[in-house]
Order: structure tokens, then sequence, then C-alpha cells
């Protein structure tokens, strides 16, 4: 009797070792779960001035820069076609929410891919309306090649944000379509400080085009380098920049 108690007593003791040790080690899961910030990207970043998030594909970017919890955001070496999305009319690719200061680093570019025929049109790369604003700094480049014969196709569309650019290339090019443009803006701010702005086309005829479209809204220009450059065999004017008459510059 004696040795069966013992026994018991033994395999209860084992039984709670168990369970502590059970305990404990879901304890430290939860907490490495916890205090793993849900908006980090692969790549490391929480999104701060210190620690920006890096993306270096289409869905990082996309899924950063339509945060509003994250401000601070490395664009690096990204290279992709742009998804298809079914169904009819223009849309932008990224929708940029809240404050961005976007630092653009290597070659970037982003591609709409040839037939479009069913899907959703890509008008613009990234489209800042009232309430938005970005900041764009840094060495490397950002190309947006579009596939419309007739839109913005551009790498920006502002409609009421606010945009500072400090340095950096923005370039709208074409996959099937014939040209390309930097900026498109219908109303809101954009500063330029410096960087440079390039229109890549292949226009079959004398439509003008441009790297800086200002349609409407403010801007300051203090610096920066303006290229339009045409492949096709035409002579179609080609500017740095378009200034309507609703544009305040």
């Amino acid at each position: 009797n004696i040795k069966k108690e013992k026994g018991e007593k033994t395999m209860k003791t084992k039984s709670r070792n168990l369970i502590v040790v059970f305990l404990m080690v879901f304890a430290f899961v939860c907490g490495v779960f916890a205090i793993t910030p849900l908006t980090a990207n692969a790549q490391g970043g929480t999104g701060t001035k210190d620690d920006p998030v890096i993306c270096s594909t289409y869905s990082e970017f996309k899924t950063a820069m339509e945060d509003s919890n994250i401000r601070y955001v490395e664009l690096k070496n990204c290279n992709e076609v742009l998804p298809k999305i079914s169904g009819e009319g223009l849309i932008s690719a990224i929708n940029v929410t809240g404050i961005k200061h976007l630092s653009l680093t290597g070659k970037n570019v982003f591609t709409v891919s040839a037939n479009s025929d069913g899907y959703k049109s890509y008008d613009s790369l990234m489209h800042l309306t009232s309430g938005s604003s970005m900041t764009i700094r840094g060495g490397g480049s950002l190309t947006f090649k579009a596939n419309l014969s007739n839109g913005r196709n551009a790498v920006i569309y502002n409609q009421g944000g606010s945009i500072a650019i400090y340095s950096g290339t923005l370039k709208g090019s074409y996959n099937t379509a014939v040209y390309g443009m930097a900026i498109w803006q219908d109303s809101g701010d954009v500063e330029i400080i410096d960087g440079s702005f390039i229109s890549d086309s292949a226009i079959p005829n004398n439509n003008p085009k441009y790297s800086v479209y200002l349609g409407g809204g403010r801007a300051w220009i203090r610096g920066g380098s303006f290229t339009s450059v045409n492949t096709s065999n035409t002579q179609a004017p080609l500017y740095g920049l378009c200034i309507e008459t609703d544009a305040i510059v």
C-alpha cells in the first residue's frame, strides 16, 4: 500500500510539472505575438522615422501606403506587373492614405499588363485626395508603365492632396499605351524642390505631351528637371511642364 501511494504521488507531481511547462511555453508564444507589430513588413519596419517599413513587392507597398498608421515607407528595388482586377472603369493602383514619407531606393517599376479586356484599367499608380499628403525623397526611381491610349497614365494623380518632392526620379512610361507622365494634378498642392520628372512616349501623331501636367490647384516649382521623350518618328511637341489657366504657380 505504501509503495502504491508513493507511485500515485509521483504521477501527480509529473502531471503538474507538465502542465506548468505547457503554460510557460504558451505564455512565451503569446508574448512574442503580442510584441510583434501587426503592421510590420516582412523585411522589418514599424513605419516610424527611425524604423520605416521596407517594401520590395507591390503588395507590401500598397498595404503600407494605404495604412494610415504607417508614415515612413521605403520602396526598394521592386519590379512587378500589377494584378488584374475584374470589372470595368478606371482605378488607381494605390490610394495614398494619411501622411506619408516615401523614400525611393534603387530601381522600382510597376507595369500594367497588355491584355486588359474584362478588367479594370489602371489610370495611375498612386492617387491622393483631400486629407492625404506625401513627401518623396531618395536617390532611386519610380516608373509606371501604362496601357491606356486615353488616360492620365501618371505615376502620381493628385486630386486634392498635398505633395512635396525633394529628390528622386518619377517616370511615366508605357507598355501597350503610347505615353506616360510623372504627375497629373487636378487640384491640391504640389511643391517640387528637386528631382527628375520624365515622360516617355511613342505617340504616332502630333499631340503634345509633358512630364508634369497642372490642370488646377497650386504648385511651387523651386528646382528639378522636366523631360519628355518621344521614340516615334513624328514631330509631336514635347514639354516638361503643362500649366493650365486654372492652376496657380
